[in-house]
């Protein structure tokens, strides 16, 4: 039996209990996360739209009124869906924290966009406009500062984004967000067809409408390069062109990827600040003369956290003492005044401080920084090609509930090894999706 809760004066309260009959519990990684339960009773249910169920010690809520068909007054069926926390995530907007707009572009690390997240949910003093409390950040890949832009998505779109851009996914253990590279528990499971094996039924699908890839082009960002080490287009490239990998497919499939965050780039960090409003700032570690490197007027900084997170400014160079000094500039985050005209930066309110991060577009970076960012290029290019040179199959298996018993549960993004002698197939496979009936325990995973 399952139990439906309601907050009267803050205290959850019993209102009735159900049966676990026609109760599944569905997940997916990155998605669905609810329990799905149809009952049909001889009278009317006490249940509406905010009460919850307790599993595995997270509230699932009722978010929408339950479906009933009543065939007469003793038969009345109800159809509820119960969603996980994240549902949450689709009822807010991602915005930006300065100036509360859902369009923007953002530069930052992954953990800069989450915790923006996170910050979006959460009501509270700065942010009045939450929808909900106790969302935290878990543990996240560490990343590479990335710009990207954000238009009018809510906050669970926003992690898909995220996902999709750092090549990572996302997952909860309640209202902790966690980023990792990949979704995936090694477990002992090995399950084969046959008596007491576990498995009664197989079906094999393809994943990819497209081909295999085998030869890919590896191209990079427009910014900070010199022509000979770029395309016809001005885009870095490796210096083989293109990689290659035919360990699952023979034949010749062809396709062009380009990481337009990554060129030849300096990432620096303030050391000192001085200045009216901490205009000029020093950091030791520039080691190139920037004034001999800039290309015309276009050299710039750009500061990627924050007051100024996102902010470029033109600058002057003291390579003697490696002191940059920023020149004023409008503050386009603020609305005009009356007098149509916006205040100045850096200001008391944004200026840089000591650990600030920042980068440089604009200039012709060093031989040494050109080598590291077509290495990186290559990493990535290669990761990316070692996961779509293979071919993907998708497998949608009936499990023996009776084979789990006693043993650990399953989870989405457990690694189980299928063995299928008929098909020839011995491998470690991940799972995607489970659908578990919370009475029978019974069990269908893809």
């Amino acid at each position: 039996m399952i139990a439906i809760y309601r907050d009267i004066d803050s205290v959850a309260t019993e209102v009735c209990v159900v049966s676990a009959k026609q109760a599944y519990h569905k997940t997916a990684i990155m998605g669905a996360d609810e329990v799905q339960i149809s009952v049909t009773v001889d009278s009317a249910l006490d249940v509406k739209e905010g009460d919850y169920i307790i599993l595995d010690g997270v509230n699932y809520t009722l978010n929408r009124d339950a479906e009933c068909t009543i065939a007469s007054d003793v038969n009345l069926t109800y159809d509820m869906v119960f969603e996980h926390p994240l549902y949450t995530l689709l009822n807010k907007l991602y915005s930006y924290r300065m100036t509360k707009s859902t369009n923007f572009t953002l530069t930052g690390k992954l953990f800069d966009f989450v915790e923006m997240v996170v910050w979006n949910l959460n009501k509270s003093e700065s942010n009045i406009l939450g929808v909900d409390t106790g969302w935290s950040i878990g543990a996240l890949e560490d990343t590479e500062y990335k710009n990207i832009q954000f238009v009018d998505v809510n906050c669970k779109e926003a992690l898909d984004i995220l996902a999709e851009e750092f090549e990572v996914e996302y997952r909860f253990e309640n209202k902790k967000i966690y980023f990792e590279e990949r979704v995936e528990r090694v477990t002992e499971y090995v399950f084969e067809q046959g008596r007491e094996k576990g498995l009664y039924q197989i079906t094999q699908q393809n994943v990819d409408k497209e081909d295999t890839v085998t030869r890919l082009y590896v191209r990079g960002g427009n910014k900070n390069i010199l022509s000979e080490y770029a395309d016809d287009d001005g885009y870095l490239m490796l210096p083989e062109n293109y990689l290659e990998n035919f360990s699952d497919h023979s034949q010749i499939v062809e396709r062009k990827v380009r990481f337009e965050d990554e060129y030849p780039k300096f990432l620096g960090e303030v050391a000192t600040v001085s200045g009216t409003n901490n205009e000029i700032i020093t950091c030791p570690e520039i080691d190139f003369d920037i004034q001999q490197l800039a290309i015309g007027d276009n050299a710039r900084i750009n500061f990627l956290n924050g007051d100024l997170t996102g902010v470029s400014f033109q600058f002057q160079w003291d390579y003697s003492e490696k002191k940059i000094t920023l020149l004023s500039q409008e503050d386009e985050t603020v609305p005009v005044n009356s007098e149509g005209v916006r205040p100045s930066i850096p200001s008391a309110l944004r200026k840089p401080r000591v650990g600030d991060n920042f980068n440089f577009t604009g200039i012709l970076m060093p031989q040494s920084y050109i080598q590291a960012s077509i290495d990186r290029l290559r990493t990535k290019g290669q990761k990316r090609l070692n996961f779509f040179s293979k071919k993907r199959v998708k497998y949608s298996v009936d499990i023996d509930h009776r084979f789990l018993r006693g043993k650990p549960e399953l989870k989405v993004g457990d690694l189980v090894v299928l063995l299928v002698s008929q098909a020839g197939l011995l491998d470690t496979i991940r799972i995607t999706e489970l659908e578990r009936n919370l009475r029978t325990g019974a069990v269908e995973a893809t």
